[in-house]
């Protein structure tokens, strides 16, 4: 297999301050590309193994962002023929862009590598190969666009997180505030999943089209998600099973002491969870969540097609999350609950406030992915507080997660329960609500019968 050293040494010196992430793009299959091959910054894709393709000029300088030569433009100009235009403009807004460092120093171009190295690794740690296919991709007319917008959407997603956003904006990729700025919104939320970005991609779809054309090439973007097809339809789960082991093994060489706590969330949500959060978020919030609707040309016409605009719901909720942090549950138990939190973040766009809890509430925080875990209580068990806490809240809903071994019976609140009982067979403390059981050691769940 050919080897770039530019790439190993990149992955040797991540090694030294991320051993997980550098363990796992060791188990990947790592090709190493030229000028004739499509990807032409890094990209992964996954078959037998998870592939990691690097194209090497990008990769020994991310800073340097270049006009394609003149052969590649008239090749691009017959592509897009009337769009070509806007695309030109844009793409000489992103060398524009791209050029804030124009001399960099090793140790710029140095963080730059491992930043893309870690940017790939979240791509396979967050799912985004099997959750795009589940994601209705449809804005409209043009499906360069519609994978465009994906793509930003993602990278959008991606680059908050570790702290790669500041790096990533010097060479041109996809930041929250590049992404503000596109969309023309300074409302966007940050730590959102890529669904929440790819929702406001197609709530502004006539705006960017305006913008961008047909071709979004003009916009930032770091990676290329065109290899996201290989290895056939219909292998989901085979798919699934090759990114599990390689995080396993990962893990394994790592060893637990040296995975930080955020990575390990990830990990747990990756090989641990069972519950399909959709599916029972769905249910659960059917009876409150409220939504909006109104014109739009970005989404056809059920009955009529292009020619009369269609509709679109905004949706607005907010739940509550309780989580018990009594000294009945094991720090196993409360890694879980956190593991079921991160899932459901990730499922969702709605609001989301943790209530953390013993005999009394110790925590109430929104929920934010890049926030350190640290439990408080560990005292006495009730669950009467959380719920009034949540009726402070003015929520729309609560899930308490727990063992359910609570030395008080709450009182039913205005709004629809959801009981996730972690690591025990035990009922609710209450009578109403629902109840999905969940394994802490096997990960599995059952529904309440």
């Amino acid at each position: 297999m050919k080897r770039s050293k530019i790439v190993e040494e990149a992955i040797i010196r991540l090694l030294h301050k991320n051993r997980f992430f550098a363990n796992l793009i060791m188990n990947f299959n790592r090709i190493y590309v030229d000028d004739q091959h499509p990807v032409k910054t890094a990209a992964v894709s996954i078959t037998d193994k998870i592939n990691l393709y690097v194209y090497e000029p990008f990769f020994a300088n991310p800073f340097k962002v270049e006009m394609p030569s003149e052969e590649e433009l008239k090749a691009i100009k017959e592509k897009l023929g009337s769009e070509y235009d806007k695309w030109y403009e844009g793409m000489q807004e992103r060398v524009k862009k791209a050029r804030k460092v124009t001399n960099p120093t090793e140790k710029q171009i140095h963080l730059a590598q491992e930043a893309i190295l870690i940017h790939e690794c979240m791509h396979i740690m967050h799912d985004h190969i099997a959750r795009a296919k589940s994601l209705d991709t449809n804005i409209g007319d043009g499906m360069s666009f519609n994978m465009q917008a994906l793509n930003i959407a993602m990278d959008c997603a991606i680059n908050q997180l570790h702290g790669i956003d500041q790096l990533v904006d010097l060479f041109g990729g996809v930041t929250l505030n590049s992404f503000k700025e596109m969309i023309g919104d300074n409302n966007i939320r940050p730590n959102q999943n890529f669904e929440y970005y790819f929702n406001k991609m197609k709530q502004n779809a006539e705006k960017l089209k305006e913008k961008y054309g047909d071709n979004l090439q003009g916009a930032d973007n770091q990676d290329d998600h065109g290899q996201w097809s290989e290895g056939g339809e219909g292998q989901d789960e085979y798919k699934s099973e090759v990114v599990k082991n390689a995080v396993r093994k990962a893990q394994r060489q790592t060893g637990a002491g040296n995975i930080s706590g955020d990575i390990q969330l990830m990990i747990d949500e990756l090989l641990v969870s069972k519950v399909n959060w959709k599916k029972e978020l769905r249910k659960f919030m059917q009876g409150f969540v409220k939504y909006t609707k109104t014109c739009s040309r970005a989404k056809r016409h059920r009955k009529y097609g292009i020619v009369f605009p269609g509709k679109k719901k905004k949706y607005h909720a907010h739940i509550a999350v309780a989580v018990d942090t009594s000294g009945s549950m094991s720090d196993e138990d409360i890694k879980r609950c956190f593991t079921e939190i991160h899932k459901i973040a990730t499922t969702t766009s709605i609001q989301i406030t943790v209530i953390e809890a013993d005999s009394n509430i110790t925590q109430v925080y929104p929920y934010c992915p890049k926030k350190e875990i640290r439990c408080m209580g560990r005292g006495g068990t009730a669950y009467n507080p959380a719920f009034e806490k949540a009726e402070e809240l003015g929520v729309n809903g609560i899930i308490y997660l727990g063992d359910m071994d609570s030395a008080d019976t709450p009182t039913e609140p205005s709004f629809p329960t959801l009981w996730g009982v972690i690591g025990s067979k035990q009922n609710p403390p209450a009578d109403f609500g629902k109840a999905i059981y969940i394994d802490t050691e096997s990960g599995e769940f059952s529904k309440a019968s």
